[in-house]
């Protein structure tokens, strides 16, 4: 079961998304391909990144994004992995 956190993560990340490839959240899916599905390209990846460190203040390389991130649920945990990076970072 996702905690509430993990559940509003993976909807704003999801809307970012959407977002930056001129759909619908409701249209998309964990398992939906940002290039096979949504014909995302190098600078679609670099508006994504730039709205997640926008929204969230986290550092997320839109090259990286591209080569770690096929899908919109491989998106959602880059996001939270930087995020939980950034947690522990600043607890030290």
């Amino acid at each position: 079961m996702r905690t509430h956190a993990e559940t509003a993560l993976s909807e704003g990340v999801t809307g970012i998304v959407a977002h930056a490839t001129s759909r619908r959240p409701d249209e998309l899916t964990p398992d939906t391909r940002l290039v096979d599905h949504l014909g995302a390209d190098t600078q679609t990846y670099d508006h994504i990144a730039r709205l997640v460190a926008d929204r969230y203040g986290l550092p997320v390389d839109g090259t990286g994004l591209c080569d770690e991130a096929p899908t919109v649920g491989d998106v959602v945990t880059v996001v939270a992995d930087s995020a939980a990076r950034q947690a522990i970072t600043e607890s030290v």
